[in-house]
């Protein structure tokens, strides 16, 4: 519907089994939207009036929410809620079932949440600024908070740097819509620290990569700089390609991970990254659909490469105490300086 404006207009009603998006609409006199059908409603070009409240169906529906005062019930599906600032007083918001996306630009969160349930995944609009999130903030249920990260000036000093704390549990999901600025002499970009609550020494950390691109330096400023992951004792990636599987590649320049002793690859995209982890004991790729591009450093280990041709670069040496198993791929290539053996014998 293009175009729905009239001051007479108090209440909508939306049934049927087609999904119906709202382009035009004037939500200054409306009250009250109930949405019965199974398509979906999307009224996602103006912000619904403080006093209107919604009631959504099965179908996937999409709001964009500003200070409510009045309940937003979003119902069955997998809904869409844009925040345009904190819920008024006596306003709520209930992702009802399904999986239900919050999207927000980047704050120090504080009571956004406060009257807010049923979310499963937050998301954190673009930002050329650093961006710190306290997870704990967040309201309970929420699994997955996604980030979208973007270096906006050439020679900054020093990485942007954004922070996940009290990320237990948390899917940490990265995108990049928006490439970093050129970064002329390779000192710049973005870079994320990611901690639980409470250090201990059994900590698991899982990131997910949505073909967040490489940083080739010359053409292509994509990728994410650094990851910080050095409280953490497991490490889970998860690099795929974009929805439609036409382009599969991750980076993560440098990968710090200085506690861990297990680092596990999987995904329908590739993965590139230059690691630090001297506890390093397994870096396991092999369930990594696309190719896994690793630098090593000394850690002693065994190296599962990915499902497609695959390069591992030691950058200590490679010796009796490594272990690397090929993939899938026809090519797979392993550069390092040898140690340990007799050139003449092999003993």
């Amino acid at each position: 519907i293009a175009n729905l404006v009239s001051a007479a207009i108090t209440t909508i009603n939306v049934t049927g089994d087609a999904k119906v998006t709202f382009t035009d609409y004037d939500p200054a006199t409306i009250t009250s939207i109930n949405v019965t059908n199974t398509g979906g409603a999307a009224f996602a070009t103006s912000t619904l009036a403080a006093a209107t409240a919604f009631t959504g169906g099965a179908g996937a529906d999409a709001i964009i929410a500003g200070a409510t005062t009045k309940a937003i019930t979003m119902g069955a599906g997998d809904d869409t809620v844009t925040y345009t600032t904190t819920v008024g007083t006596g306003g709520s918001v209930n992702g009802g079932d399904g999986t239900d996306t919050l999207t927000m630009n980047a704050a120090a969160l504080s009571t956004q949440f406060a009257q807010t349930s049923n979310i499963e995944n937050v998301v954190i609009n673009n930002s050329t600024a650093a961006v710190g999130i306290d997870a704990s903030k967040l309201s309970a249920g929420v699994d997955m908070l996604t980030l979208d990260l973007t270096d906006g000036t050439d020679a900054t000093p020093g990485k942007i740097a954004s922070t996940v704390t009290k990320a237990d549990g948390l899917l940490i999901n990265l995108v990049k819509t928006v490439e970093d600025a050129t970064d002329t002499n390779d000192s710049d970009g973005t870079k994320l620290t990611i901690t639980n609550t409470t250090d201990t020494t059994d900590d698991t950390v899982n990131i997910r990569l949505t073909n967040i691109g490489v940083d080739d330096q010359t053409a292509d400023f994509f990728g994410i700089d650094e990851i910080d992951v050095s409280t953490y004792e497991t490490v889970n990636i998860t690099a795929n390609t974009n929805a439609t599987g036409t382009a599969s590649a991750n980076e993560i320049e440098a990968l710090t991970a200085t506690v861990a002793t297990s680092i596990n690859v999987s995904g329908t995209g590739a993965l590139e990254t230059v690691l630090t982890g001297t506890k390093v004991t397994s870096f396991d790729a092999s369930e990594l659909a696309g190719a896994l591009t690793l630098t090593a450093g000394s850690e002693k280990a065994t190296y599962s490469m990915g499902g497609k041709s695959s390069t591992i670069a030691f950058g200590g040496n490679l010796n009796a105490s490594d272990t690397v198993i090929g993939g899938a791929g026809a090519a797979d290539i392993v550069t390092a300086t040898v140690s340990g053996l007799s050139a003449s014998t092999g003993a």
